[in-house]
């Protein structure tokens, strides 16, 4: 069994449903904003909704230049040989670190929400500040478990990931055609 020092450059089956949902949610943001900014009379909101709409765009096309690396080979599940721990009641060091990045991720979604929420420019610098330490300190602990075989993944198969590009593509284009 390979040993992966990291964690491969790859499209997972979870990254690709990832994937296809940040386009979904770009791509209704934008038709959203396209469908309504005729009815915007306020000059600084048309340009806001005009920069939003720009960025939801080119969202939309960096998810479909992910899909269209082709690296993937096939189906292949993807781990580390599996560090052993001892079984039973009493805590072990799986159970510490997937308790870590489980608190983790609960912050960086908290994070997220004061970040959005801040009343004023310096709060909102220091939540990311705080965000970004946790998000760093959250992904060295996944990468751990990984090195440790207790994350496996699941490659895309290459003929998945090309029929999403093929559907999402389309939709883009029908965007533009419509435009």
């Amino acid at each position: 069994m390979e040993f992966y020092n990291e964690v491969p450059n790859i499209i997972s089956t979870k990254d690709l449903d990832y994937l296809s949902d940040i386009f979904t949610w770009n791509y209704e943001a934008y038709k959203k904003i396209k469908n309504t900014e005729h009815q915007i009379i306020n000059e600084k909101i048309k340009e806001l909704l005009n920069k939003s709409s720009n960025v939801f765009y080119t969202n939309m096309t960096k998810v479909l230049n992910i899909l269209n690396t082709k690296e993937s080979t096939g189906n292949t599940k993807i781990s580390n040989p599996k560090t052993e721990v001892s079984d039973g009641i009493l805590l072990n060091d799986k159970d510490y670190i997937s308790e870590l990045l489980t608190c983790l991720k609960s912050m960086e979604k908290n994070m997220t929400v004061a970040k959005t929420e801040a009343s004023n420019e310096n709060l909102y610098t220091n939540y990311q500040n705080i965000y970004e330490d946790i998000s760093s300190l959250q992904r060295e602990t996944y990468e751990l478990m990984f090195q440790n075989g207790w994350y496996e993944l699941e490659q895309a198969e290459t003929n998945t990931i090309n029929k999403k590009y093929t559907m999402l593509n389309q939709d883009l284009t029908n965007l533009n055609e419509s435009a």
